[in-house]
């Protein structure tokens, strides 16, 4: 009699907040998705075990072929490995960065043989996105896989809601080699109270982040309290940013460099203000973009520039230029693997320009190095659609006053709700010298006593962000932001 044979799927209805998710088990510890995009390269994983099981090493190995189906046999050494492995859990909350380097002393065969190989202990049961990253002289892949942990440590349910821009965290020794850090990163036990950690801060470029548009995330490292001006770098680059929306589908890696206009104003970061400049273009780190367009490093693309036919740039005043980075399909991407990072920088690090796919919550997670430790910070950030964000730019104004005394609002209420796009003045008065700080928007003010101080902010993002004198950590009320 011929047997038959099952697959289950385990499914689990979970109630949140009054609606229903449907949880579908894979069958399948691993699953393929798409690249993000179109590649001559492709790339497949097997695992062993071929069941993962949290706590426990798994190997991941993964295959490169070209578009005949041969072996990819010249991956190129960019940011300091041949592949870069990224993983995060569901939760969002954990981070592994790895690469076959850090796993083997003869990564000559491996590249010799098209397949590489590394190990890692999922934290907990559940799933997790696994992003590979390579390219060759001619292109490049982004190849993204789904795989599910089981075990009897569970993964949170959802993401943490935290909005919060600034973060106070602990560095990760390296281990056994330099940059080498395999371990996951959990970032509910490396978000530790600031005395002695370090503060990082995230300052988007633009208040409102558009999906599909261009913008620049701006980070400042500190320790004690002070700038860190020695950070070294880490991987080939200044830092490095893993971008993971709350959908769970796919995953970026970019980079950063050293801020050097850190104080300049946002038109200067690459963000238009809706005034002509007559700034002199400064082309260095200059890219001709996947669809021929035009863009300086610091994200602003070039209207009124052409290509020529020999792959240069001719810019509006009529100056051509090399490009450090040709895009197109057949262009030469050589730029992408030289490293040129400053030996010690800091503390302003900015981003490459980031165009994130779709709205949405995402999380992002951000790491770089100081002396032989690996600092890692994680940030929630909420991208809005186009149109919500032209809804958003049409807000009102609104202003509160309260006053304080003995710890407690004596005057006007802590209860506030604003709409999103509203521009929102906050106006404290207390009986003691303090510091009122609006947690999420990360905002605050030094208030002399009797006297009155303002904070002022546009409500770009939407939830409930609680506003508290810092130095006695008492609350003293909330700003609730409602969608438009």
């Amino acid at each position: 009699m011929k047997a038959k044979t099952f697959i289950s799927i385990a499914v689990v209805v979970v109630v949140l907040g009054g609606g229903w998710l449907l949880y579908s088990k894979p069958a399948q510890p691993l699953t393929t998705l798409a690249p993000l995009t179109k590649s001559a390269l492709a790339a497949t994983a097997t695992l062993s075990p071929a069941q993962p099981v949290s706590g426990q090493k798994t190997k991941m190995t993964f295959s490169f072929t070209d578009a005949s189906g041969k072996p990819v046999t010249d991956l190129m050494v960019h940011h300091g490995s041949h592949v870069h492995v990224v993983i995060v859990g569901k939760d969002l909350a954990t981070l592994g960065h790895i690469h076959p380097e850090d796993f083997t002393t003869d990564i000559g065969s491996e590249v010799a043989s098209g397949v590489y190989s590394v190990e890692y202990a999922f934290p907990e049961a559940g799933q997790y996105l696994v992003a590979v990253d390579v390219m060759n002289a001619k292109d490049e892949l982004s190849q993204q896989f789904v795989v599910d942990v089981t075990g009897e440590k569970k993964m949170a349910a959802s993401p943490s809601n935290d909005m919060s821009l600034a973060k106070c965290v602990t560095g990760h020794m390296e281990e056994g080699g330099v940059d080498r850090y395999v371990d996951p990163i959990d970032m509910s036990e490396a978000e530790v109270p600031c005395p002695g950690a370090y503060k990082v801060t995230l300052t988007p470029a633009s208040k409102t982040i558009v999906a599909g548009e261009n913008t620049l995330l701006r980070f400042r490292f500190e320790e004690d309290g002070k700038p860190v001006h020695n950070l070294v770098p880490y991987l080939g680059a200044a830092l490095h940013l893993a971008i993971v929306p709350e959908s769970f589908d796919f995953a970026l890696h970019r980079h950063g460099s050293v801020d050097e206009g850190a104080e300049s104003d946002t038109e200067e970061a690459g963000v238009s203000t809706g005034e002509h400049s007559h700034a002199v273009i400064d082309t260095s780190g200059i890219h001709i973009m996947a669809d021929g367009s035009v863009m300086l490093a610091n994200g602003t693309t070039v209207p009124d520039a052409t290509v020529t036919a020999s792959g240069m740039i001719r810019m509006p005043d009529g100056t051509v230029v090399k490009p450090a980075m040709d895009m197109r399909a057949g262009g030469d991407m050589e730029g992408m693997h030289h490293d040129d990072v400053p030996a010690a920088f800091g503390p302003d690090l900015i981003s490459e320009p980031i165009q994130f796919p779709k709205a949405g919550m995402y999380r992002i997670f951000a790491q770089v190095k100081h002396g032989h430790e690996i600092v890692v910070a994680g940030f929630m950030l909420e991208v809005q659609p186009a149109a919500a964000a032209a809804a958003a730019a049409a807000g009102e104004s609104k202003s509160f006053d309260l006053v304080v005394k003995n710890k407690k609002v004596v005057s006007g209420s802590g209860d506030i709700q604003v709409h999103e796009g509203d521009a929102v003045t906050l106006t404290v008065t207390n009986d003691t010298d303090e510091e009122v700080h609006l947690h999420g928007y990360d905002v605050m003010t030094e208030l002399k006593a009797g006297v009155p101080g303002t904070i002022t902010f546009t409500a770009s993002a939407t939830g409930r962000f609680p506003f508290e004198l810092e130095g006695s950590k008492t609350d003293i009320g909330a700003v609730s932001v409602m969608p438009r």
